[in-house]
Parts: C-alpha cells; structure tokens; sequence
C-alpha cells in the first residue's frame, strides 16, 4: 500500500467547527468522526446532526475541490456509519472503522453510475 492510499486521521482539521477527526483517501477528505464518551452510547444518534453539520464545513488548509461523503459516530464501544451518497442515508451500526480500501472503493464504486 502506497501512501497516498492511506486514509490519515487528523484532529481538528474542521474550521468552526470541532470535529474530532478528518478521514483523507489519496489526500482528499473524504470523511468525518465525531468522538464521544461512553456514557452517550445509548444516545449516540442525537449527535448525527453535529457530524452533517462538520461534513457540510469548510477545511482549514485544503483548497482543492473536496466532497465529504462519510460520517462517523463513536465512543468506545459503539460505532455508526452514515454514507450521504445513498439514496435515503442514515446512520448505521457497524463493528469497526472501515479499512482505506473499503472507503476507496465506496467512492469509485459510486462513480460507475
């Protein structure tokens, strides 16, 4: 693996905003996590608003043309997904981050349509 094809997790990489981490394929954003205590587990999809809104911000530092189609939710014990390119996105439960490969190929697989 190449690293241009890492995905780099950078903390407060949004402007106005605080996002906890940017998610970078081949050096584009691509993707945001918001981080949250245990104890908002149960009420993790309250915050599903805050992640558009840091999906829908401005990065400080990149001035290349940029979409962030990813979202994140997480505490330690609990991780949601949300991709805004489906049809009716929403937040889901998965097991784990998504491999650099996975996202990668999330984004050109939308692209053959």
């Amino acid at each position: 693996m190449t690293s241009n094809q890492i995905v780099e997790a950078v903390e407060n990489y949004v402007r106005d905003e605080n996002a906890k981490y940017a998610l970078f394929v081949e050096g584009k954003p691509v993707g945001v996590v918001e981080a949250k205590k245990t104890e908002l587990g149960e009420k993790i999809t309250t915050v599903e608003e805050q992640s558009s809104r840091y999906a829908n911000s401005k990065f400080k530092w990149i001035q290349q043309e940029y979409e962030i189609r990813f979202a994140y939710e997480a505490t330690d014990k609990l991780i949601r997904f949300t991709d805004y390119k489906d049809i009716k996105y929403r937040s889901r439960t998965v097991f784990s981050f998504f491999r650099p490969e996975t996202l990668r190929r999330l984004i050109l697989y939308s692209c053959e349509f």
